[in-house]
């Protein structure tokens, strides 16, 4: 005989001290079970199923974003159009209704001064594609003009990144409905 074939019947034998069939080998047995007292127990391994890659978790809103979102609109609403526009990032893409990417500072500036409302962060929720969606009440505020739109609700989508607003995304359709507008004088 030559090596290769002593080499296969060793293989064969240690095979089949490690328990005989390739089944077999897979199966767990609760120790003195299977001597023929009691009930034989047997687990069948893991089997592999397909399956959807699950979605993303959608996460919590960070104390960052909540913070920086606040501030925002709290400079927004006291009139202070150049330390507001500091929280935005450039460039900065805004929808409001019409899609833009401000490149300036002085875009930035232009942009939160045609914002024609203040606004008081009521509540903030993870969105789709990691933004903030934030709702607000409108408020009137110096240098604006909101009239009719003060004490209504608005939504925000943002995207916060570096301490900074990257993206300012009018969601109205995603105004928390949990919300409930506080009375306004």
């Amino acid at each position: 005989m030559t090596l290769r074939s002593w080499s296969l019947i060793a293989l064969s034998g240690a095979l089949a001290a490690c328990g005989g069939s390739q089944a077999d080998r897979f199966d767990l047995k609760t120790p003195g079970a299977h001597t023929g007292v009691g009930p034989v127990v047997t687990l069948a391994p893991p089997q592999a199923t397909a399956t959807a890659t699950p979605a993303a978790a959608k996460g919590k809103v960070t104390k960052e974003e909540k913070r920086i979102i606040r501030a925002w609109s709290e400079e927004l609403r006291r009139g202070h159009v150049a330390k507001a526009s500091r929280y935005f990032a450039i460039p900065a893409k805004v929808s409001n209704p019409n899609d833009a990417v401000l490149h300036t500072r002085a875009d930035v500036k232009s942009f939160n001064r045609t914002l024609p409302c203040g606004a008081k962060l009521l509540s903030t929720q993870r969105g789709d594609a990691h933004l903030v969606i934030a709702t607000f009440q409108l408020t009137e505020r110096p240098g604006g003009a909101c009239g009719s739109g003060a004490g209504q609700l608005a939504a925000v989508a943002f995207q916060v990144k570096r301490h900074h607003i990257t993206q300012w995304l009018r969601r109205d359709d995603a105004v928390d409905p949990t919300v409930t507008p506080t009375p306004g004088p």
